[in-house]
């Protein structure tokens, strides 16, 4: 009698567990029909991943946006050109302007937030006049990259830039010797030291349009090589609308750590000294 207890206490405990143990199958197989849609399907020998619809609507978006703006300018539309720089919320396209010369139709429009924290009244009309004036105050240095166009979207918050194409691209395309147009995180698997006679130009070039900057109490903070663009044989220092829009310089954790004791600009300009030299 005892030992028919023991058999049917271990079979209601083995019952309960199996049980259990379907329960616990059933819930899982009802959260990866749930997460079915994002795991990858295979087809033949090819896996075949659902389309994310929400990131398609936010390139949907920066398509229109640029093409609503571009109505009221003297540019149209080429095409997007995709993750062209390291700032993920920056958008890059190629546009084309109005003049009967390709090359000198050839131009690249940016668009990037501007940050809401901000201080410079960018929002109204004045605050704009005042930035697209103060940029364009820049077009006397000869080693300063002046946009054609600089404007503010309020509606959007976007700040909009329109730049020549330099086919040479940035200082870092040609330390690295990539396309300009290449995806930003594809093209600086290799590096090339530059010569000491190419790297006393480049600096001499750099320094004296940081020097004017300072001098004339231009904020900066923005120096790297991909903000230096390349026209032949002369460097342009660019971007430096940034420190209007309250955009992060890509070397700001460094800046900080060294920023009671040194320039940023003068700190960045060492990196930037060591990335042509080695």
């Amino acid at each position: 009698m005892e030992k028919l207890q023991y058999i049917i206490i271990g079979a209601a405990i083995g019952f309960a567990l199996l049980v259990t143990i379907i329960v616990i199958i059933i819930k899982l197989r009802g959260k990866e029909k749930y997460r079915e849609p994002l795991l990858p399907r295979e087809k033949g020998n090819v896996f075949v991943y659902k389309r994310d619809e929400s990131h398609q609507i936010k390139e949907d978006q920066v398509v229109m946006n640029a093409r609503l703006y571009l109505r009221s300018t003297i540019y149209s539309l080429q095409d997007r050109i995709q993750r062209f720089g390291s700032r993920l919320d920056k958008e890059y396209f190629s546009i084309l302007g109005n003049s009967l010369n390709k090359i000198e139709n050839d131009r690249v429009m940016s668009m990037v937030p501007v940050s809401k924290q901000w201080p410079v009244p960018l929002s109204t009309e004045v605050g704009r006049a005042t930035f697209r004036s103060i940029i364009k105050s820049l077009e006397v240095h000869p080693f300063i990259s002046v946009p054609l166009l600089v404007d503010i979207i309020p509606e959007k918050n976007l700040a909009v830039s329109v730049r020549p194409f330099y086919s040479k691209g940035s200082l870092r395309d040609y330390i690295h010797q990539s396309k300009p147009k290449m995806p930003y995180a594809d093209k600086y698997d290799t590096h090339f030291q530059l010569n000491e006679k190419i790297i006393s130009k480049f600096g001499k070039q750099i320094l004296e349009a940081l020097i004017f900057l300072k001098n004339n109490n231009f904020p900066y903070f923005h120096l790297n090589a991909s903000n230096v663009l390349l026209d032949d044989q002369v460097c342009l220092l660019s971007d430096y609308e940034n420190a209007f829009l309250g955009l992060e310089p890509r070397l700001s954790d460094y800046i900080r750590q060294f920023s009671d004791k040194i320039d940023p600009d003068v700190l960045s300009f060492g990196c930037l000294l060591f990335e042509m030299a080695c």
